[in-house]
């Protein structure tokens, strides 16, 4: 009843990695980004000054479930320029051109864009409120995200802001995600914060 035998090592468990990348939709690096690894193991990690991620010495044979987050600093980015442009969408003057962007405009998180969004804004620029209260800072979306309706993004509702991995059996790479920053419809805010 031996458990144990000189002379052979014990057979190391088969492992893999996940990673990825998170940049903004206009192609700028996400560094410091919390992502969170849930399923067959936990573990949380930060971007690095790149944007990449990555989760070693993960067991085969798992799912996984890799999202992330950041809700701080609403303001980064928004201004009254913002709500200018997001004035004319409403309007129909002058629609905004991506739908990165009218997903951006969303900043009560009602899946459309209407002039409470406009107010939402103000209030975070005046001060009146710290953060915008229905939806965190930055939203996220697995990078290979396409629309059927890129004029409205919302039909046939939004994808998950997380990527799903099932039975895990060898590295993963190209886990990658774009970050949208609420209320930032011109592009300008810094992606580290």
């Amino acid at each position: 009843n031996a458990l144990t035998q000189n002379g052979y090592a014990q057979p190391a468990p088969a492992l893999a990695s996940i990673s990825g990348n998170i940049s903004t939709h206009w192609g700028a690096a996400m560094p410091n980004v919390p992502v969170q690894l849930s399923g067959g193991a936990t573990a949380s990690v930060r971007t690095d000054a790149s944007g990449n991620f990555t989760f070693p010495n993960l067991p085969l044979g798992q799912n996984y479930t890799v999202t992330p987050a950041r809700d701080t600093n609403d303001l980064n980015g928004v201004s009254t320029f913002d709500l200018s442009v997001i004035n004319k969408h409403v309007l129909g003057v002058e629609n905004l051109d991506s739908p990165w962007k009218i997903i951006a405009a969303d900043a009560n998180g009602s899946n459309s864009v209407t002039t409470i969004d406009i107010v939402e804004g103000r209030k975070v620029i005046l001060g009146i409120n710290a953060d915008f209260p229905a939806v965190p800072a930055w939203r996220f979306f697995p990078a290979n995200t396409t629309f059927a309706n890129p004029a409205n993004p919302f039909s046939g509702g939004l994808p998950a802001g997380n990527i799903q991995i099932t039975n895990l059996q060898q590295n993963t790479t190209g886990v990658n995600f774009k970050g949208v920053k609420v209320a930032d419809v011109n592009n300008n805010a810094q992606g580290g914060g």
